[in-house]
């Protein structure tokens, strides 16, 4: 119990801490999957405009490399694999980075005995991996339209 300055007594309910409890658990929620969408975003805006930028810089070497005889094909599948490793890379470390912190919320929240956000976890991550492979989708057929108009 605690007195205030005027003598009286404040007393908490163990409903009105978790009240309070689930209030806070919801707004750090909210800004923790708030902010990560708009990093996603603003990331993957950038690596977008870096690859398609980088792609009018090295029209003059996929000039080079069809002078020599490489093939549309082969020249996609040089463009795919740049940029999945640009794209894939940042979203391997994400990827184990959100692992890792899912085990330890999980593991904290189980001491004031919340459910396991396993799931709704899972479920973030799917739409989030869907956004950043359209970006990622984007991307690629952007650099490959951007080649292959400049090798025509």
């Amino acid at each position: 119990m605690d007195l205030d300055k005027y003598g009286f007594v404040n007393g908490y309910t163990r409903e009105r801490i978790y009240e309070d409890n689930n209030g806070m658990t919801n707004i750090v929620l909210f800004i923790g999957i708030y902010l990560g969408i708009i990093f996603l975003i603003s990331s993957t805006a950038v690596l977008a405009l870096q690859q398609l930028s980088e792609a009018s810089d090295s029209i003059d070497r996929y000039k080079s490399l069809r002078r020599i005889g490489v093939s549309q094909k082969m020249i996609n599948k040089s463009i795919f694999t740049q940029v999945s490793i640009y794209f894939g890379l940042p979203l391997v470390v994400a990827l184990v980075h959100s692992v890792v912190a899912i085990k330890v919320v999980n593991g904290f929240l189980t001491m004031f005995n919340r459910p396991d956000i396993g799931v709704s976890s899972l479920v973030t991550a799917l739409i989030m991996v869907i956004v950043y492979g359209g970006y990622f989708y984007t991307t690629y057929t952007g650099y490959k339209s951007t080649v292959k108009n400049a090798l025509k």
